[in-house]
Protein backbone atom coordinates (compact mmCIF):
# COMPACT_ATOMS: atom_id res chain seq x y z
CA UNK A 1 0.00 0.00 0.00
CA UNK A 2 1.38 3.40 -0.99
CA UNK A 3 0.28 6.73 0.43
CA UNK A 4 1.18 10.16 -0.86
CA UNK A 5 3.51 11.21 -3.64
CA UNK A 6 6.08 8.88 -5.13
CA UNK A 7 9.47 10.56 -5.58
CA UNK A 8 10.65 10.59 -9.18
CA UNK A 9 14.35 11.15 -9.93
CA UNK A 10 13.60 12.38 -13.44
CA UNK A 11 11.40 15.18 -12.10
CA UNK A 12 14.10 16.06 -9.58
CA UNK A 13 16.73 16.26 -12.32
CA UNK A 14 14.46 18.60 -14.26
CA UNK A 15 13.95 20.84 -11.19
CA UNK A 16 17.62 20.94 -10.18
CA UNK A 17 18.72 23.75 -12.55
CA UNK A 18 15.93 25.98 -11.25
CA UNK A 19 16.69 25.17 -7.59
CA UNK A 20 20.48 25.54 -7.85
CA UNK A 21 20.51 29.37 -7.53
CA UNK A 22 18.71 28.99 -4.20
CA UNK A 23 20.43 25.88 -2.82
CA UNK A 24 24.07 26.78 -3.61
CA UNK A 25 24.16 30.09 -1.67
CA UNK A 26 22.49 28.42 1.32
CA UNK A 27 25.09 25.64 1.29
CA UNK A 28 27.94 28.15 1.00
CA UNK A 29 26.50 30.17 3.89
CA UNK A 30 26.17 27.02 6.00
CA UNK A 31 29.81 26.06 5.40
CA UNK A 32 31.07 29.58 6.19
CA UNK A 33 29.04 29.92 9.40
CA UNK A 34 29.98 26.41 10.56
CA UNK A 35 33.67 27.07 9.91
CA UNK A 36 33.54 30.40 11.77
CA UNK A 37 31.82 28.77 14.75
CA UNK A 38 34.39 25.95 14.94
CA UNK A 39 37.31 28.39 14.73
CA UNK A 40 35.74 30.58 17.42
CA UNK A 41 35.16 27.55 19.65
CA UNK A 42 38.74 26.30 19.42
CA UNK A 43 40.15 29.76 20.23
CA UNK A 44 38.57 29.59 23.68
CA UNK A 45 40.54 28.03 26.51
CA UNK A 46 38.04 25.40 27.60
CA UNK A 47 38.11 21.81 28.81
CA UNK A 48 37.76 19.21 26.09
CA UNK A 49 34.34 18.09 27.36
CA UNK A 50 32.81 21.54 26.79
CA UNK A 51 34.44 21.85 23.38
CA UNK A 52 33.13 18.40 22.42
CA UNK A 53 29.55 19.22 23.38
CA UNK A 54 29.52 22.48 21.41
CA UNK A 55 31.29 20.85 18.46
CA UNK A 56 28.55 18.20 18.29
CA UNK A 57 25.87 20.90 18.39
CA UNK A 58 27.59 22.97 15.70
CA UNK A 59 28.18 20.09 13.31
CA UNK A 60 25.07 17.96 13.72
CA UNK A 61 22.53 20.76 13.99
CA UNK A 62 23.54 21.91 10.50
CA UNK A 63 22.72 25.58 9.84
CA UNK A 64 20.97 26.22 13.15
CA UNK A 65 23.84 24.78 15.28
CA UNK A 66 26.36 27.54 14.50
CA UNK A 67 23.65 30.17 14.99
CA UNK A 68 22.84 28.72 18.43
CA UNK A 69 26.55 28.74 19.24
CA UNK A 70 27.00 32.41 18.30
CA UNK A 71 23.81 33.53 20.07
CA UNK A 72 24.08 31.48 23.27
CA UNK A 73 27.27 29.48 23.49
CA UNK A 74 29.91 32.03 22.60
CA UNK A 75 28.74 34.54 25.20
CA UNK A 76 28.28 31.84 27.84
CA UNK A 77 31.73 30.40 27.20
CA UNK A 78 33.32 33.87 27.23
CA UNK A 79 31.89 34.45 30.70
CA UNK A 80 33.23 31.07 31.86
CA UNK A 81 36.74 31.75 30.57
CA UNK A 82 36.80 35.24 32.16
CA UNK A 83 35.61 33.82 35.46
CA UNK A 84 38.37 31.15 35.47
CA UNK A 85 41.18 33.65 34.92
Amino acid sequence: MHFGYKFNWEEFKDLLPTLAPVIIPILILAVIITTMAIISLFRKKLPFSEIAVWLIIIIFASLIGPVIYFIIGSKMLDEKTQWRE
